[in-house]
């Protein structure tokens, strides 16, 4: 499935879109929950042991998971799927998350987002989170998903 760029703000219909959100391409594809999860992801970490960048550290933190698995996962678009989009629809969040990955804390976070399609919702895309530091994709809170204050696809 391919998105324009105007189509990334249907997901903020009903709510306030983030401040800073960025979309530097016209068109995207849409990967599915499964082709992140189990193909690319699992790439992602062999790349980062190869780099010895695997664990968080003060120097290495969520920003930079973010920032390299966006940029691994827009690599694995260009190599390896077959679409006239632009880019990936994936892209790098920041908000005040309640439980931060590298230490279960409250405070400001950086994650992955990512467009799936939502064939059975009012918009036929929705968006998903993915921690880049463990692949778990999650929902964030109501509250976390208000306090977004950048988005950059």
């Amino acid at each position: 499935m391919t998105i324009n760029r105007n189509d990334l703000i249907a997901p903020w219909s009903n709510k306030k879109l983030p401040k800073n959100f960025v979309a530097s391409d016209k068109t995207y594809f849409v990967p599915t929950e499964s082709l992140l999860q189990d193909t690319i992801y699992p790439k992602f970490l062999i790349w980062l042991d190869t780099l010895n960048l695997n664990k968080w550290e003060h120097k290495w933190d969520c920003d930079n998971f973010a920032d390299a698995f966006k940029l691994f996962t827009c690599d694995y678009y260009q190599e390896n799927i077959d679409s006239e989009a632009e880019g990936i629809a994936f892209g790098v969040v920041n908000y005040m998350a309640e439980l931060r990955a590298e230490d279960g804390s409250k405070g400001g976070h950086a994650a992955n987002i990512f467009y799936v399609e939502n064939p059975s919702g009012i918009v036929n895309i929705d968006v998903k989170f993915i921690e880049p530091q463990n692949g778990r994709i999650y929902a964030p809170t109501q509250e976390e998903f208000n306090s977004i204050w950048t988005v950059y696809i």
